[in-house]
């Protein structure tokens, strides 16, 4: 990443600009990676802790500084278009460095900060850009299948996690009301009635949200839910009684589609990358 020239910023180039980065901010710790243990008290009964679980306890932060290729200083109406184009999101947007590594991944951050400076002479600006994640993701891909009544596949997660949850688009044909999509590996289904959402749905099993293909939020019921186990142990005891969003577990999992109605898997798997 270091020996970047350009990055990509909301699905803007800083080509586009005529910008090049000429120096970044290295810290010597600051991956994003940072982990807080949870665990219970040591008493004077019980000196030894029991962990429960970690968490992350923030994202990654990145500071750079562009410039113009030709090395003249920004004009106001130059300045004032950078700024724009940096600032005008309000959430997290895909930023990718666009350098020589051999492992392509995607940041999602938000610019929080931009300075103007002069750096070894030239007129320049330093941006601060703060992720959402403590992980970077591979790039997209996506498994698009046709179903006729039934039919079974695999897909491979190769998420740095035990679970992933990937986004579903689901488009019924008219002949089908009820689609079933039931991952074996993990023996939990999820079943839909799209009669009244002939256009389809998506579902973001990360989110726990289901919206129609313009992203209006759908409610729940209209979808007649319901969720199946195929064996009491299978269920995860803080799921019990819940709405099954699909996952995948790590590596191999093997599902089944029931209905007639297209699918496409949307995949973007996080990557334990840090700020390299």
């Amino acid at each position: 990443m270091y020996n970047a020239e350009s990055f990509i910023y909301n699905g803007t180039c800083s080509d586009n600009y005529n910008l090049t980065i000429i120096f970044f901010d290295t810290p010597e710790y600051h991956t994003g990676l940072t982990r807080e243990t949870l665990h219970t008290e040591r008493t004077l009964s019980r000196s030894k802790v029991r962990y429960y679980g970690s968490r992350y306890t923030g994202g990654i932060e990145f500071k750079f500084s562009i410039a113009k290729k030709d090395a003249r200083e920004f004009s106001e109406e130059e300045s004032i278009q950078i700024n724009e184009w940096l600032t005008k999101n309000s959430a997290p947007a895909l930023l990718h460095f666009n350098s020589n590594r051999s492992i392509y991944v995607n940041y999602y951050a938000i610019c929080t900060n931009i300075e103007d400076k002069i750096i070894n002479g030239r007129n320049a600006k330093t941006l601060t850009f703060e992720t959402d994640s403590p992980f970077a993701y591979a790039d997209m891909q996506s498994k698009k299948v046709t179903v006729n009544k039934e039919l079974e596949l695999d897909l491979y997660s190769h998420s740095c996690e035990k679970y992933y949850y990937p986004k579903i688009v689901i488009i019924p044909d008219m002949s089908t009301s009820d689609i079933t999509i039931k991952n074996h590996t993990d023996q939990k289904s999820l079943t839909l009635n799209l009669t009244h959402h002939p256009d389809g749905i998506i579902i973001d099993c990360a989110d726990c949200r289901i919206s129609d293909t313009s992203g209006h939020l759908i409610h729940l019921d209209s979808l007649g839910l319901t969720v199946h186990s195929e064996s009491p142990e299978s269920a995860d005891t803080s799921e019990s009684g819940t709405l099954y969003f699909p996952r995948l577990l790590r590596g191999r999992n093997h599902l089944k589609l029931t209905g007639n109605c297209s699918v496409e898997f949307i995949m973007e798997f996080p990557r334990k990358a840090g700020s390299i």
